[in-house]
């Protein structure tokens, strides 16, 4: 009744499986986590998203419309679950009172309380522009929000799934914990920007190379996330130190005013449609992540400077390399062709990138860190590689 739109009730009660099939696989998926076997846990995250592209194509070419979607879901939840059991040994036992539980109960009841949250948040938005502005405006936001966060998560899940653990195991030595946290932060960074710039930049090639000419409304959209995106390189890395110290309680404090500004905000964005709205999420997500660091390091043996000080080169250099070919669009080959002028947008702002790194106070020497870090965090010794300046 919300929206109007009857065909979603059965589409809601389908879906509504979907978590059912993640909460079977989250235990043994995190055990493969912490035995760090993260060739599992991609062979399993392939071989769910290829079965269940096949079977949403398959559907699709059958005539299914929409429902092909809502299978291709399910599909993919349901083999994430059973690859997971399968490449475990681990199945649930009878509960027994055990010492020292309390202290896990809170750590995962304060987790699980900024998850919910978050989740809460993150959709309102989707909620007010499909209520308010309609299921068009919807539709194109939540491209644009996909779109502009594919680089983000595609850059994240995988680090964190790697730090995370080691982090757990450095909590007692500050040094190296302070060491390990900087270069996360920096390869989160180093990645991340310049794809976020890009999509920024060529938003309206890169809308029309992926989703075709009917979603350039999608392109406005891009842009004005773009800031969040960007920030959010570097801000996540706030929840490694929140999970690997178990300061969840504090976690759950900050995520209660941050998420609830973020309401409010995306309130009074609504007045402005989906456009509003998604300038309200970028303004909050910045404003928010200089207190939001500040309070997290606030009870550690970090310090703002040891992430800031880790991210501003590639900040400069994507945001550098981002200007000068925005300024030179006009100009620079490629004509009309969206996929030649994505091409020669994306070549520019890398080469750029890694120019101005280079020319940037101790750029050389962060590059070097960088490139050390895969062998070192292999060995466990996070001091081997330096630090990034």
């Amino acid at each position: 009744w919300f929206y109007a739109e009857p065909r979603l009730t059965p589409i809601v009660l389908a879906l509504a499986v979907g978590p059912v099939f993640s909460g079977v696989a989250a235990i043994p998926m995190a055990l493969l986590r912490r035995r760090m076997a993260f060739g599992r846990v991609v062979a399993i995250n392939l071989v769910s998203l290829s079965m269940g592209l096949v079977v949403g194509v398959g559907l699709a070419w059958l005539g299914w419309g929409y429902r092909a979607l809502v299978a291709k879901l399910l599909v993919e939840g349901a083999v994430a679950a059973g690859g997971a059991w399968l490449a475990t040994r681990w199945r649930p036992a009878p509960p027994r009172r055990t010492a020292g539980l309390r202290p896990l109960l809170a750590f995962g009841s304060y987790l699980s309380g900024s998850y919910v949250l978050s989740y809460f948040s993150r959709n309102l938005d989707n909620i007010l522009i499909g209520r308010v502005a309609g299921s068009t405006a919807l539709g194109f936001y939540t491209k644009a929000y996909q779109v502009v966060l594919m680089p983000l998560r595609q850059v994240f899940g995988p680090i964190s799934s790697a730090v995370l653990p080691t982090f757990s195991r450095l909590q007692g030595d500050p040094v190296r914990f302070r060491a390990y946290y900087r270069q996360g932060a920096l390869l989160m960074a180093s990645l991340g920007m310049p794809f976020v710039v890009l999509s920024g930049v060529a938003a309206d090639r890169l809308v029309l190379v992926l989703l075709g000419a009917p979603w350039l409304d999608v392109a406005p959209l891009l842009r004005l996330l773009t800031p969040a995106a960007f920030v959010g390189t570097y801000y996540l890395t706030v929840d490694w130190v929140y999970l690997a110290l178990g300061e969840t309680r504090r976690q759950f404090r900050w995520t209660l005013i941050a998420e609830g500004a973020t309401v409010i905000a995306f309130l009074v964005g609504i007045r402005w449609g989906a456009s509003g709205v998604a300038a309200a999420y970028s303004l909050m997500t910045v404003v928010l992540s200089i207190p939001g660091v500040y309070y997290a390091f606030r009870t550690t043996s970090l310090r703002p400077a040891d992430l800031f000080g880790a991210v501003w080169r590639p900040a400069v250099a994507s945001l550098a390399a981002g200007g000068v070919v925005l300024a030179l669009r006009g100009v620079l080959p490629g004509g009309d062709g969206a996929l030649s002028g994505l091409a020669i947008e994306a070549g520019g702002i890398l080469l750029l990138y890694v120019v101005l790194w280079c020319l940037l106070p101790g750029g050389r020497k962060a590059l070097r860190v960088l490139y050390d870090i895969r062998g070192v965090w292999r060995r466990g010794d996070p001091e081997a590689a330096g630090e990034p300046g």
